[in-house]
C-alpha cells in the first residue's frame, strides 16, 4: 500500500476518535476494517498511536477534548 492510503487510514482513525463515538482505539479498528481499510490493524500496531487514540476518545466523549 502506498504511504499516501496509510496517511488516509490513520487520519480517518484520528478523525473517528474526535468524533466522541468511539471508546478506544480498537472500536476504531473495527470500524476502519468495516469500511474498508485493511492495513487499520497494521497502522495501529503502535502503542503510541493507541494511547493517543485512546485520550482523544476519553475526552471526546467527555466533550473535553482541548488539541494541543
Amino acid at each position: 500500500m502506498s504511504t499516501v492510503n496509510d496517511n488516509r487510514i490513520i487520519h480517518r482513525a484520528f478523525n473517528l476518535a474526535h468524533s466522541g463515538s468511539y471508546s478506544e482505539w480498537k472500536a476504531i479498528e473495527d470500524e476502519l476494517r468495516s469500511e474498508g481499510f485493511s492495513r487499520a490493524p497494521n497502522l495501529l500496531d503502535d502503542g503510541r498511536v493507541r494511547e493517543e487514540l485512546n485520550h482523544i476518545c476519553a475526552e471526546a466523549t467527555m466533550g473535553t477534548y482541548r488539541d494541543a
